[in-house]
């Protein structure tokens, strides 16, 4: 995270809410799916922290 963007896990989380909204705003009808880049090297903790937080949105999902 540190290399690649530079933001924190709160920020991730709240672009991530911006772009999906924006999405849905553009197309509603459209099924989004949501997923992390370099999940791999990202600790458990963070990655569930990302997609619960996207979870709760609770409308994104097509």
């Amino acid at each position: 995270m540190q290399h690649s963007h530079g933001m924190s896990i709160r920020q991730i989380i709240d672009r991530a809410a911006e772009v999906l909204a924006f999405i849905r705003e553009q197309a509603p009808d459209v099924i989004l799916r949501f997923s992390t880049e370099d999940s791999f090297r990202s600790r458990e903790s963070d990655l569930l922290r990302v997609y619960l937080a996207v979870a709760d949105l609770g409308w994104w999902i097509g």
